[in-house]
C-alpha cells in the first residue's frame, strides 16, 4: 500500500477551485456534466496516471450508482474511531442515517467512490467522501452499503488490485 492523500488532496483543491471559480456561477446540469467530465481527465492526470492506477476511473457525476475503485483504500484517520454516515439501503438512496455512526480503521475496509457535497449545482467544498463498505466483520449487514466521511477525518492508500 501506498499514501496517495496528498495526491487526492491536490485534485480536491483543484477541483473544487475550479467548479466554483469556472463553472458555478450560473451553474446548470449542462455545466455540472462538462465539469465532471473535466474532473474524470484531471483525476487521471493528478493520481490515476503517476500512481499506475489504471483501473481507477473517476465517474462522471451524472451516474447514480457509481462503482468504487478498488485500487484506493480509505483508511479512517484515529485509532479511535471517527465519524461515518452510512446509507440506510442498497442501491444508496439520499438519508446517510444508519445507526452505526463511528469506525476505526483496524474494523472496516473501504474503497473510495467519489467525492460527495449534498448540492450538486452550488459552490463545491467537496467536504465528504462517499465511500463503499468491502469487509466490516463485527456489522456484516453494512458491507456492500454506501457511506460518506468528513475529509478531514481519512487518508487514502493505493492498493493492487488482484484480478479474478
Amino acid at each position: 500500500m501506498q499514501d496517495i492523500t496528498e495526491a487526492v488532496s491536490s485534485f480536491r483543491e483543484a477541483a473544487r477551485h475550479l467548479w466554483n471559480t469556472t463553472f458555478y456561477p450560473g451553474a446548470d446540469w449542462d455545466a455540472r456534466d462538462r465539469f465532471s467530465l473535466v474532473c474524470v481527465a484531471l483525476f487521471d492526470a493528478v493520481v490515476g496516471a503517476p500512481f499506475r492506477l489504471g483501473s481507477a476511473k473517476r465517474p462522471e457525476m451524472c451516474e447514480p450508482d457509481p462503482a468504487p475503485m478498488q485500487a484506493i483504500q480509505v483508511i479512517p484517520g484515529s485509532k479511535s474511531g471517527v465519524p461515518i454516515m452510512i446509507n440506510r439501503s442498497t442501491p444508496r438512496c439520499g438519508y446517510w442515517d444508519d445507526p452505526v455512526d463511528r469506525v476505526c480503521p483496524s474494523e472496516v475496509r473501504l474503497e473510495f467512490v467519489n467525492f460527495f457535497d449534498f448540492g450538486e449545482l452550488g459552490r463545491r467544498d467537496f467536504r465528504y467522501v462517499e465511500v463503499f463498505i468491502c469487509d466490516f466483520p463485527s456489522q456484516p449487514h453494512l458491507v456492500g452499503r454506501r457511506a460518506l466521511m468528513a475529509f478531514e477525518h481519512v487518508s487514502f492508500r493505493s492498493v493492487d488490485v488482484v484480478s479474478a
